[in-house]
């Protein structure tokens, strides 16, 4: 993930295992960018069998390290755009943490950052399109988004977190021990007070508000799409749960 960076050796000649005292066991590739997607490509992260995940918003990009004999399940977690916008302003204004930190967002108001050219529009249509620096996008690149999600990501939501969580665990069929299970739930409850950046709350009928929409009217009509997708996996995933019960209930055929 993008957290290799901060904790690993990312630009040693081969793959290193680097834990870590609050983000867990890493591996020193950073798959955040186009370098360290191709540097993942060169030293066969995938093959080698270090990794258990892979993160990375670059959906298209990073898919090319897989092959027919090495593939994927996809996951992603999706937030409300406007409220990830309005988070992501005022995280901006605080983060000197950041490597990329840029004290310019100090002084400035939300409705200045959602009116200025250099604030991201449609940010999950973009990068599942792979159209980020196009200036402008159609319906088709928004059909085509939904297409991708639907056939394959199972969705995740972050107001619906816990739920989530659990979904993803079943999905990639994870068995955890008791231990396991109480890891993941105090992390779960850790990241959700952790992301939940305090600022206004802003009025839907505000100028920030409907500038911010303005900006992200395909991201904001993949998101209820999205939440439309995440309550049929859901009824999907139990059925075929159930189905997997029945079956090992069925008694052995007699020899």
């Amino acid at each position: 993930s993008r957290a290799s960076k901060d904790h690993c050796d990312v630009r040693a000649d081969q793959l290193q295992i680097c834990p870590t005292l609050n983000v867990g066991t890493l591996v020193n590739v950073d798959p955040s960018d186009d370098h360290g997607i191709r540097r993942a490509a060169d030293m066969h992260l995938v093959e080698s069998g270090m990794a258990d995940v892979i993160i990375s918003s670059r959906f298209l990009h990073v898919s090319s390290i897989f092959d027919e004999t090495h593939k994927a399940r996809t996951f992603t977690l999706i937030r409300d755009p406007i409220e990830r916008s309005i988070s992501t302003f005022y995280y901006l204004q605080e983060a000197e943490w950041e490597r990329n930190y840029d004290n310019t967002f100090k002084d400035m108001t939300l409705l200045e950052y959602a009116n200025r050219e250099a604030t991201s529009s449609d940010w999950m249509v973009r990068w599942l399109t792979g159209k980020n620096s196009d200036p402008v996008l159609t319906s088709s690149d928004l059909d085509f988004a939904k297409r991708v999600l639907r056939r394959k990501f199972i969705i995740l939501l972050t107001e619906e977190m816990k739920t989530s969580v659990k979904r993803l665990i079943q999905y990639m069929k994870w068995d955890l021990t008791d231990q396991q299970k109480l890891c993941v739930q105090e992390n779960v409850e850790r990241v959700r007070s952790h992301n939940q950046n305090v600022h206004p709350k802003i009025s839907e009928t505000s100028d920030e508000y409907k500038a911010l929409r303005k900006r992200n009217q395909f991201d904001i009509d993949l998101y209820y799409y999205a939440r439309e997708l995440f309550y049929k996996q859901g009824s999907l995933i139990d059925q075929i749960q159930e189905q997997e019960k029945e079956r090992q209930q069925e008694p052995s055929p007699v020899k």
